[in-house]
């Protein structure tokens, strides 16, 4: 199956950077711009482990994922506090 690209919204090193500062708003757009890529992926999980994706409690899978991943994204790229 060929993707389509040239539509694609990239989000910029700065977002990212604040992101990983925790910046809320920051992580807010970054949530926004991944929140179907982390639907289908809980979805395609669920079906692998024949699993019914409509029974999961999606919205709370998905929030405990976006925590995690936040945590993990600010410790791993934990920056110098610029002056």
């Amino acid at each position: 199956m060929q993707r389509d690209y040239d539509n694609y919204d990239f989000i910029s090193r700065e977002v990212i950077r604040r992101f990983t500062e925790g910046d809320n708003k920051a992580y807010e757009i970054v949530m926004n711009r991944y929140a179907n890529y982390l639907h289908r992926c809980f979805v395609g999980k669920a079906l692998g482990f024949k699993l019914n994706p409509q029974r999961l409690d999606m919205e709370n899978l998905k929030q405990e994922a976006w925590v995690r991943f936040a945590v993990i994204m600010q410790q791993k790229f934990k920056t110098k506090k610029r002056k």
